[in-house]
Protein backbone atom coordinates (compact mmCIF):
# COMPACT_ATOMS: atom_id res chain seq x y z
CA UNK A 1 0.00 0.00 0.00
CA UNK A 2 1.35 3.42 -1.31
CA UNK A 3 1.53 6.43 1.02
CA UNK A 4 -1.58 8.42 -0.68
CA UNK A 5 -3.54 4.94 -0.35
CA UNK A 6 -2.83 5.01 3.34
CA UNK A 7 -3.38 8.73 3.74
CA UNK A 8 -6.60 8.25 1.79
CA UNK A 9 -7.63 5.14 4.31
CA UNK A 10 -7.37 7.64 7.12
CA UNK A 11 -9.27 10.30 5.81
CA UNK A 12 -12.12 7.99 4.66
CA UNK A 13 -11.79 7.05 8.63
CA UNK A 14 -12.35 10.22 9.66
CA UNK A 15 -14.89 11.43 7.85
CA UNK A 16 -17.14 8.47 8.22
CA UNK A 17 -18.31 8.86 11.51
CA UNK A 18 -19.37 12.61 11.18
CA UNK A 19 -21.55 11.67 7.95
CA UNK A 20 -23.16 9.23 9.88
CA UNK A 21 -23.34 12.07 13.26
CA UNK A 22 -25.00 14.79 10.54
CA UNK A 23 -27.59 11.60 8.87
CA UNK A 24 -28.45 11.26 12.03
CA UNK A 25 -29.54 14.64 12.90
CA UNK A 26 -30.93 15.47 10.33
CA UNK A 27 -33.32 12.67 10.27
CA UNK A 28 -34.17 13.23 14.08
CA UNK A 29 -35.06 16.89 13.29
CA UNK A 30 -37.35 15.69 10.29
CA UNK A 31 -38.57 13.26 12.57
CA UNK A 32 -39.73 16.31 14.83
CA UNK A 33 -41.10 18.22 12.09
CA UNK A 34 -43.46 16.20 11.43
CA UNK A 35 -44.57 15.02 14.50
CA UNK A 36 -45.31 18.84 15.17
CA UNK A 37 -46.95 19.47 12.29
CA UNK A 38 -49.59 16.26 12.66
CA UNK A 39 -50.41 17.20 16.45
CA UNK A 40 -52.69 19.87 17.22
CA UNK A 41 -52.77 22.36 20.32
CA UNK A 42 -49.37 22.39 21.32
CA UNK A 43 -47.20 24.87 22.49
CA UNK A 44 -44.69 25.65 19.56
CA UNK A 45 -42.01 27.16 22.62
CA UNK A 46 -42.11 24.47 24.26
CA UNK A 47 -42.13 21.53 20.85
CA UNK A 48 -39.11 23.52 19.50
CA UNK A 49 -37.28 23.41 23.22
CA UNK A 50 -37.59 19.89 23.27
CA UNK A 51 -36.56 19.33 19.45
CA UNK A 52 -33.66 21.10 20.65
CA UNK A 53 -33.21 18.98 23.16
CA UNK A 54 -33.73 15.94 21.52
CA UNK A 55 -31.47 17.00 19.05
CA UNK A 56 -28.60 17.78 21.21
CA UNK A 57 -28.94 14.50 22.65
CA UNK A 58 -29.23 12.88 19.54
CA UNK A 59 -26.05 14.78 18.07
CA UNK A 60 -24.05 14.04 21.71
CA UNK A 61 -24.44 10.42 21.54
CA UNK A 62 -23.98 10.33 17.91
CA UNK A 63 -20.61 12.21 18.14
CA UNK A 64 -19.56 10.17 20.93
CA UNK A 65 -19.75 7.06 19.45
CA UNK A 66 -18.46 8.23 16.03
CA UNK A 67 -15.44 9.24 18.32
CA UNK A 68 -15.27 5.34 19.74
CA UNK A 69 -15.44 4.15 16.13
CA UNK A 70 -12.81 6.12 15.06
CA UNK A 71 -11.00 5.14 17.99
CA UNK A 72 -11.41 1.57 17.42
CA UNK A 73 -10.83 2.06 13.53
CA UNK A 74 -7.65 3.99 14.05
CA UNK A 75 -6.47 1.39 16.70
CA UNK A 76 -7.25 -1.72 14.38
CA UNK A 77 -5.36 0.30 11.26
CA UNK A 78 -2.05 0.38 13.93
CA UNK A 79 -2.66 -3.00 14.93
CA UNK A 80 -2.47 -4.21 11.26
CA UNK A 81 0.43 -1.69 10.08
CA UNK A 82 2.58 -3.28 12.90
CA UNK A 83 1.48 -6.90 12.08
CA UNK A 84 2.47 -5.94 8.21
CA UNK A 85 5.77 -4.22 9.65
CA UNK A 86 6.47 -7.18 11.77
CA UNK A 87 6.04 -10.15 9.04
CA UNK A 88 8.13 -7.39 6.66
CA UNK A 89 10.96 -7.35 9.03
CA UNK A 90 10.80 -11.06 8.81
CA UNK A 91 10.61 -12.07 5.69
CA UNK A 92 13.70 -9.46 5.16
CA UNK A 93 15.78 -11.47 7.46
CA UNK A 94 15.05 -14.76 6.66
CA UNK A 95 15.55 -13.18 3.13
CA UNK A 96 19.27 -12.06 4.89
CA UNK A 97 20.13 -15.64 6.34
CA UNK A 98 19.55 -17.41 2.96
CA UNK A 99 21.67 -15.13 1.02
CA UNK A 100 24.59 -15.28 3.32
CA UNK A 101 24.34 -19.31 3.94
CA UNK A 102 23.95 -19.75 0.19
CA UNK A 103 27.35 -17.07 -0.47
CA UNK A 104 29.03 -19.20 2.41
CA UNK A 105 28.28 -22.04 0.19
CA UNK A 106 29.36 -20.19 -2.74
CA UNK A 107 32.42 -19.71 -1.14
CA UNK A 108 33.69 -22.97 0.51
CA UNK A 109 32.49 -24.76 -3.08
CA UNK A 110 34.83 -22.15 -5.29
CA UNK A 111 37.85 -22.34 -3.07
CA UNK A 112 37.43 -26.70 -2.81
CA UNK A 113 37.12 -26.15 -6.60
CA UNK A 114 40.28 -24.08 -6.92
CA UNK A 115 42.32 -26.31 -4.77
CA UNK A 116 40.88 -29.67 -6.12
CA UNK A 117 42.59 -28.11 -9.19
CA UNK A 118 45.71 -27.20 -7.70
CA UNK A 119 46.24 -30.59 -6.19
CA UNK A 120 45.80 -32.18 -9.85
CA UNK A 121 47.75 -30.37 -11.75
CA UNK A 122 50.56 -30.92 -9.38
CA UNK A 123 50.00 -35.02 -8.83
CA UNK A 124 49.37 -35.18 -12.92
CA UNK A 125 52.67 -33.18 -13.72
CA UNK A 126 51.27 -33.08 -17.67
CA UNK A 127 50.56 -30.31 -20.06
CA UNK A 128 47.24 -32.12 -20.78
CA UNK A 129 46.14 -32.08 -17.02
CA UNK A 130 46.98 -28.40 -17.09
CA UNK A 131 44.87 -27.60 -19.31
CA UNK A 132 41.96 -29.25 -17.62
CA UNK A 133 42.39 -28.05 -14.83
CA UNK A 134 43.02 -24.18 -15.86
CA UNK A 135 39.55 -24.80 -17.79
CA UNK A 136 38.44 -25.44 -14.49
CA UNK A 137 40.11 -22.29 -12.78
CA UNK A 138 38.64 -20.32 -15.38
CA UNK A 139 35.03 -21.37 -14.65
CA UNK A 140 35.76 -20.43 -11.27
CA UNK A 141 36.33 -17.61 -11.86
CA UNK A 142 33.20 -16.53 -13.34
CA UNK A 143 31.35 -17.90 -10.14
CA UNK A 144 33.39 -15.36 -8.28
CA UNK A 145 32.86 -12.88 -10.12
CA UNK A 146 29.14 -13.42 -10.12
CA UNK A 147 29.42 -13.85 -6.42
CA UNK A 148 30.66 -10.24 -6.18
CA UNK A 149 28.14 -8.48 -8.54
CA UNK A 150 25.55 -10.37 -6.17
CA UNK A 151 27.12 -8.70 -2.74
CA UNK A 152 27.29 -5.17 -4.54
CA UNK A 153 23.66 -5.64 -5.51
CA UNK A 154 22.71 -6.70 -2.24
CA UNK A 155 24.07 -4.42 0.29
CA UNK A 156 25.32 -0.47 0.04
CA UNK A 157 28.01 -1.28 2.68
CA UNK A 158 29.25 -4.49 0.73
CA UNK A 159 32.88 -3.04 0.34
CA UNK A 160 34.90 -4.95 2.66
CA UNK A 161 33.77 -8.36 1.03
CA UNK A 162 33.92 -7.06 -2.06
CA UNK A 163 37.68 -6.13 -1.97
CA UNK A 164 38.30 -9.64 -0.84
CA UNK A 165 36.61 -11.07 -3.79
CA UNK A 166 38.42 -8.49 -6.44
CA UNK A 167 41.92 -9.92 -4.93
CA UNK A 168 40.91 -13.29 -5.22
CA UNK A 169 39.68 -12.76 -8.59
CA UNK A 170 42.99 -10.82 -9.69
CA UNK A 171 44.97 -13.75 -8.71
CA UNK A 172 43.27 -15.78 -10.84
CA UNK A 173 43.29 -13.72 -13.65
CA UNK A 174 47.18 -13.65 -13.73
CA UNK A 175 47.13 -17.50 -13.46
CA UNK A 176 44.52 -17.71 -16.14
CA UNK A 177 46.81 -14.88 -18.22
CA UNK A 178 49.66 -16.87 -17.83
CA UNK A 179 48.16 -19.92 -19.23
CA UNK A 180 46.42 -18.48 -22.17
CA UNK A 181 50.46 -16.77 -23.34
CA UNK A 182 51.85 -19.98 -22.45
CA UNK A 183 49.76 -23.00 -23.09
CA UNK A 184 50.52 -23.38 -26.77
CA UNK A 185 54.36 -23.68 -26.73
CA UNK A 186 54.26 -25.91 -24.27
CA UNK A 187 51.59 -28.22 -25.66
CA UNK A 188 54.17 -28.35 -28.32
CA UNK A 189 57.03 -29.76 -26.34
CA UNK A 190 54.56 -31.86 -25.10
CA UNK A 191 53.83 -33.76 -28.06
CA UNK A 192 57.64 -34.14 -28.55
CA UNK A 193 57.57 -35.49 -25.57
CA UNK A 194 55.18 -38.20 -25.98
CA UNK A 195 56.63 -39.17 -29.17
CA UNK A 196 60.52 -39.92 -27.62
CA UNK A 197 58.66 -41.86 -24.61
CA UNK A 198 56.85 -43.78 -27.09
CA UNK A 199 60.21 -45.02 -28.49
CA UNK A 200 61.63 -45.19 -25.22
CA UNK A 201 58.95 -47.70 -23.91
CA UNK A 202 58.91 -49.41 -26.91
CA UNK A 203 62.70 -49.71 -26.91
CA UNK A 204 62.80 -50.69 -22.98
CA UNK A 205 60.14 -53.69 -23.82
CA UNK A 206 61.99 -55.22 -26.20
CA UNK A 207 65.13 -54.71 -24.26
CA UNK A 208 63.31 -55.89 -20.93
CA UNK A 209 60.93 -57.97 -21.93
CA UNK A 210 61.88 -60.81 -20.29
CA UNK A 211 63.03 -58.99 -17.26
CA UNK A 212 61.58 -60.88 -13.91
CA UNK A 213 58.91 -58.54 -11.43
CA UNK A 214 60.77 -56.18 -9.40
CA UNK A 215 60.18 -52.51 -7.85
CA UNK A 216 57.99 -50.14 -10.21
CA UNK A 217 60.49 -47.20 -10.03
CA UNK A 218 63.49 -50.07 -10.68
CA UNK A 219 61.07 -50.92 -13.90
CA UNK A 220 60.18 -47.83 -15.18
CA UNK A 221 62.31 -46.72 -18.03
CA UNK A 222 63.96 -43.20 -17.77
CA UNK A 223 62.06 -40.85 -19.41
CA UNK A 224 62.63 -36.76 -20.21
CA UNK A 225 59.39 -34.57 -19.92
CA UNK A 226 60.62 -31.73 -20.76
CA UNK A 227 57.26 -29.93 -20.84
CA UNK A 228 56.75 -30.70 -17.21
CA UNK A 229 60.42 -29.64 -16.44
CA UNK A 230 58.92 -25.97 -18.21
CA UNK A 231 55.98 -26.42 -16.59
CA UNK A 232 57.55 -26.80 -12.97
CA UNK A 233 60.41 -23.74 -13.26
CA UNK A 234 59.47 -20.40 -11.21
CA UNK A 235 61.26 -18.81 -14.13
CA UNK A 236 58.47 -19.73 -17.08
CA UNK A 237 55.14 -19.72 -14.96
CA UNK A 238 55.98 -18.27 -12.04
CA UNK A 239 51.98 -17.51 -10.72
CA UNK A 240 51.53 -21.52 -11.28
CA UNK A 241 54.62 -22.16 -9.57
CA UNK A 242 52.73 -20.27 -6.88
CA UNK A 243 49.65 -21.56 -7.40
CA UNK A 244 50.85 -25.21 -7.29
CA UNK A 245 53.04 -25.35 -4.07
CA UNK A 246 50.32 -23.39 -2.26
CA UNK A 247 52.81 -20.27 -2.25
CA UNK A 248 52.37 -16.98 -0.22
CA UNK A 249 49.77 -15.06 -2.46
CA UNK A 250 48.27 -18.27 -3.12
CA UNK A 251 47.73 -18.77 0.48
CA UNK A 252 46.43 -15.05 0.94
CA UNK A 253 44.22 -14.18 -1.77
CA UNK A 254 42.50 -17.49 -2.04
CA UNK A 255 42.73 -19.59 0.99
CA UNK A 256 42.99 -16.66 4.14
CA UNK A 257 40.22 -14.82 1.87
CA UNK A 258 37.85 -17.09 1.15
CA UNK A 259 38.26 -18.14 5.06
CA UNK A 260 37.84 -14.10 5.71
CA UNK A 261 34.94 -13.61 3.79
CA UNK A 262 32.92 -16.35 4.65
CA UNK A 263 33.44 -15.37 8.64
CA UNK A 264 32.86 -11.79 7.67
CA UNK A 265 29.47 -12.98 6.13
CA UNK A 266 28.64 -14.74 9.37
CA UNK A 267 29.37 -12.32 11.45
CA UNK A 268 27.30 -9.67 9.77
CA UNK A 269 24.49 -12.01 10.04
CA UNK A 270 25.06 -12.64 13.86
CA UNK A 271 25.08 -9.27 14.61
CA UNK A 272 21.99 -7.88 12.59
CA UNK A 273 20.25 -11.23 14.49
CA UNK A 274 21.30 -9.71 17.78
CA UNK A 275 19.54 -6.02 16.55
CA UNK A 276 16.29 -7.94 15.73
Amino acid sequence: MGPETAHGGRSALTIRPLVGVSVVAVLALVGLILLWANVDGLDTKALWMEVAKALIAIIAVAIIGGIVKLLLDRYAQQRNDQASRVAREHDERQQEREFVHESVAEIEGIRSGIEHARILIEAHRSTLSYRDRMQDVIALRVRLQALRLRLEARWNDAGSYVNLVIDSEDYLTDLIQEYRDGYKPISDVQRLDEAMATEAIKTYAQTHGTRPPGPVRELAPALNWSAWKLLSSKDEFPRLYDFRLEGPDYTRAIQANCTDLAKSLLDRLESRSRIA
